[in-house]
């Protein structure tokens, strides 16, 4: 990241985007509002190493800002995109398709469609400031709304059912090394389990002022999905 950066300054580039993510913002805590970019980055010392990760990544980028780079940054919310495999928020749709329980999180996302983040990327490069800094984020709402809508499009019949906190800590704390030894990947690490219980919710008031940018709802996310029928369906869903 730093030596992209570096070589962009040192090379003259007009102007450099670095698509980061929500993550490298932060969470906000239980009864704060919606994170913007003056949110002020609070897991340090946490277990969430991806969110650390593209912080400090970030603030490389921002460094040689500081030295004369036009470098933007963007923030993209929970993405989802017309090809369900590359998506893991398709994994809920696919779910619904099913009639086993669907467990959810107390927790809450902000999805946003791959289209509208890559319009907000095109605003950056035109139209912000130098060194701007946008988050690219959708509709706040809850993981117990996400499933209900779903549920609600799809017509199933599957049962909604609240994953405690303190199960999924337990199940995270004793699967995650035991998966690990088998070369498994966890159904829940405890990262999954910390972002889960939280209201990873955005607001993308900044970038809709300034770049013009118009993220799509989540039901007209789930049309976009549903419309790929015959590719999601396929799916194998244990019945």
């Amino acid at each position: 990241m730093q030596n992209g950066a570096v070589a962009c300054r040192e090379n003259g580039v007009g102007r450099m985007i670095h698509v980061s993510s929500v993550a490298a913002i932060g969470i906000p805590m239980k009864g704060d509002p919606p994170a913007d970019e003056s949110f002020r980055f609070n897991l340090d010392g946490t277990r969430l190493y991806y969110h650390i990760s593209k912080h400090k990544g970030e603030m490389l980028v921002r460094a040689e800002a500081e030295k004369g780079l036009d470098a933007v940054v963007v923030y993209p919310g929970w993405i989802f995109g017309p090809d369900p495999r590359a998506y893991r928020g398709y994994a809920m749709i696919r779910k619904a398709l099913g009639k086993k329980p669907i467990g959810y999180f107390p927790g809450g996302v902000s999805p946003v469609h791959v289209i509208d983040v890559v319009d907000g990327i095109v605003r950056a490069m035109h139209k912000a400031p130098k060194s701007g800094r946008f988050i690219l984020a959708g509709e706040n709402i809850t993981f117990k709304e996400l499933v209900q809508r779903v549920v609600q499009r799809t017509g199933s019949r599957a049962p909604i059912i609240r994953v405690p906190n303190a199960l999924t800590a337990t199940v995270a704390v004793i699967e995650s090394p035991i998966s690990l030894m088998r070369g498994k990947v966890p159904r829940i690490t405890y990262a999954g389990y910390l972002t889960g219980k939280l209201m990873n919710h955005y607001s993308s008031d900044h970038a809709r002022s300034v770049l013009g940018y118009n993220p799509r709802n989540f039901d007209a996310i789930l049309t976009d999905a549903l419309e790929l029928g015959p590719r999601i369906r396929p799916v194998q869903v244990d019945t």
